[in-house]
């Protein structure tokens, strides 16, 4: 499909127009029959959701009134999961069963959304790196306190590509998992836990270490174990098996 026919490009003009109007990290709904009107409807909205950081969930129905229809949803969802791929971007694609509503599905994990978010690719290298994208492509749930690219530029110059290297990969694991704690921690849960515990809440992380958080002009502030901070910039960008909130810093451990 081309990107450069003028249909095409009035179209994608459209879903922009529309998507600007919505919060980052809304959901949008396509209902995708297979013929090239919503074929060409769902490129534009893969095109465009995640330079808006929009969540598309893309369904197909499955409503049994022909023998042929399961081979015409399945073909629906190949086609795309082609486009999908196309843009390097995970949705949620569904065919749905009508009258048993069974749905064939894969959200987005912790790691698809951090990459389809488009902040952190030091963050995404790292994790493949350390060998970790398989464990926060796992069940979970994760809370994770994800650095955006700019918090691993703070690092003096060459820790980066010094914990990039194969036997650094230990390190670099300890302090990945160091962002990460089990459980699904909305933002309002971390405030409200933050107050019970008097201002200052220690929360145990995947590497075995504490942070610390506590709360400062309205924002939640993470304390390392070395006493260096990071601010919590952004909150609440949920995937399939937990939530991300994006910090300033790369908090350290021991």
């Amino acid at each position: 499909m081309s990107v450069k026919t003028p249909a095409l490009l009035e179209l994608r003009n459209a879903v922009r127009f529309w998507f600007q109007k919505l919060d980052a990290n809304s959901k949008v709904c396509i209902g995708v029959s297979g013929g090239a009107d919503s074929l060409a409807l769902a490129y534009a909205l893969f095109k465009e959701a995640p330079e808006l950081a929009i969540t598309l969930i893309a369904v197909t129905i499955d409503h049994q009134l022909q023998s042929s229809s399961g081979d015409q949803a399945k073909k629906v969802q190949e086609q795309l999961k082609a486009i999908e791929a196309g843009f390097h971007k995970k949705a949620l694609i569904a065919s749905v069963l009508a009258f048993g509503m069974t749905l064939s599905v894969q959200a987005a994990d912790i790691v698809d959304t951090a990459v389809a978010a488009g902040s952190f690719k030091t963050l995404a290298a790292a994790l493949g790196a350390a060998g970790l994208v398989d464990t926060l492509k796992g069940k979970g749930p994760f809370t994770v306190f994800a650095p955006v690219n700019a918090a691993f530029a703070k690092l003096p110059a060459g820790t980066v590509d010094y914990l990039l290297k194969p036997e650094n990969k230990a390190t670099l694991a300890k302090i990945l998992t160091y962002h990460v704690i089990a459980g699904t921690f909305d933002a309002a849960t971390v405030v409200k836990a933050i107050t019970a515990a008097n201002g200052s809440l220690a929360l145990k992380t995947v590497s075995g270490g504490t942070v610390t958080a506590s709360l400062k002009n309205g924002k939640v502030i993470l304390t390392d174990e070395k006493g260096g901070t990071a601010t919590v910039v952004a909150t609440d960008l949920k995937a399939g098996n937990g939530i991300i909130h994006v910090i300033d810093s790369v908090v350290l451990p021991k």
